[in-house]
């Protein structure tokens, strides 16, 4: 019965613990990168030229960036039938 009540104790201190630290400022976006880029193939045509091996990412304004690995944000032009 001590066992039980004691398993019943951290779990539920582990899941007020889980609770607590949360971030309160996430929010889900249901924005998709269709949303942001007016030409999704001249998009996935640069990230192509770039390669697979690379971080990226897309700002709200469409502009996309790709990280080298030297810590430094690359941006990627892209238009329409390069």
């Amino acid at each position: 019965m001590i066992k039980g009540i004691l398993i019943t104790l951290l779990i539920l201190v582990g899941a007020i613990i889980g609770w607590v630290n949360k971030p309160a400022y996430v929010h889900k976006n249901h924005c998709t990168v269709d949303d942001l880029v007016e030409d999704r193939e001249a998009m996935d045509k640069a990230i192509h030229k770039m390669g697979p091996y690379y971080q990226y990412t897309i700002s709200p304004d469409g502009t996309l960036r790709v990280d080298r690995g030297d810590g430094k944000w690359l941006i990627l032009h892209y238009k329409k039938g390069e």
